[in-house]
């Protein structure tokens, strides 16, 4: 089933001048697709924490590479069943969104349904699977919501804080670790389930897999192995933070109680999730970029 569109309309708005309306129905579906995005966007900045609304960016980001190679002859061919189903979902999130009044699951939920309610715009439900790699990426959000509670609170505390002790240790300070404590000559910090780091270990892993079903490595040795690396890197990055509160704690600092509040509950403790990212987006990249340099020379 192909939808037709004839007329050329325009508007023209406030600060924004003439804005062309959607002439054709690609045209249509990328209009769509950039308010759902942007809906969904803002709805979480409105309602969830920073880290979701970079790990919302990254899906969404992550979905649209993931069809960037199909976007130059991308056509909607729905059937009329995916016709109504797809519109049914777009509608009913974009009115589900407009209810939500504080944090809720749905909003992790939205993300895949709406990516469902596109794609079915776009093919029969026969034909779904072409769109996989984008729906899965865009399930990760639904992925960030489950997969904390799989994860052992104690078993990471303390792990947490043997590695947190190691790393004061092997700079210099004279650290004792008992159990989930940290303990320095003037002080120290208690590794509580808040601290484990259990959501930083479950962003990255959301990364890792945006990062590739959207840059897909071509031996599967090395995409386990990266699927590996994003916790062990969370881990460490987090350890590394605790570590750093140690210090502070056990410090003669004029301002420690500014600097540990900042570290911890503040934006510092922001800063230590955007380098978890960043380290493990220069490990792949710079991995993807040895395959392909790889891959030239074999064709050379």
């Amino acid at each position: 089933m192909t939808i037709g569109m004839k007329a050329n309309l325009a508007v023209t708005l406030p600060w924004f001048g003439t804005l062309k309306l959607p002439a054709t129905p690609r045209e249509l579906w990328l209009w769509l697709a950039a308010v759902v995005v942007i809906n969904h966007l803002v709805l979480a900045y409105r309602m969830q924490s920073i880290d979701f609304v970079v790990l919302a960016a990254l899906t969404w980001g992550g979905a649209l590479l993931c069809i960037e190679d199909k976007l130059p002859e991308l056509t909607p061919e729905p059937s009329q069943l995916s016709l109504v189903l797809g519109s049914l979902l777009l509608v009913a999130g974009l009115w589900r969104s407009s209810q939500v009044f504080h944090p809720e699951p749905v909003i992790h939920l939205l993300a895949l349904t709406q990516a469902v309610g596109l794609a079915l715009l776009l093919v029969p439900i026969r034909q779904l699977l072409r769109f996989a790699a984008p729906l899965i990426v865009t399930g990760m959000l639904v992925v960030e919501l489950l997969l904390p509670e799989l994860i052992p609170l104690k078993a990471l505390s303390r792990l947490t804080a043997q590695i947190s002790g190691g790393i004061l240790n092997l700079t210099g300070f004279e650290a004792i670790v008992a159990a989930q404590q940290i303990w320095l000559p003037n002080g120290g910090v208690n590794v509580d389930n808040a601290c484990a780091g259990r959501e930083i270990i479950t962003q990255l892993i959301c990364v890792a897999t945006i990062f590739l079903l959207a840059f897909p490595l071509r031996h599967k040795g090395w995409r386990f192995t990266m699927l590996l690396l994003a916790p062990l890197l969370a881990i460490l990055v987090n350890a590394a933070r605790i570590a750093l509160l140690a210090w502070i704690n056990a410090s003669a600092l004029a301002e420690k109680d500014y600097w540990f509040k900042f570290m911890h509950e503040d934006d510092g403790s922001l800063i230590f999730g955007a380098v978890s990212v960043s380290l493990f987006a220069w490990s792949y990249l710079k991995l993807l970029d040895r395959q392909l340099v790889k891959k030239e020379t074999q064709n050379a």
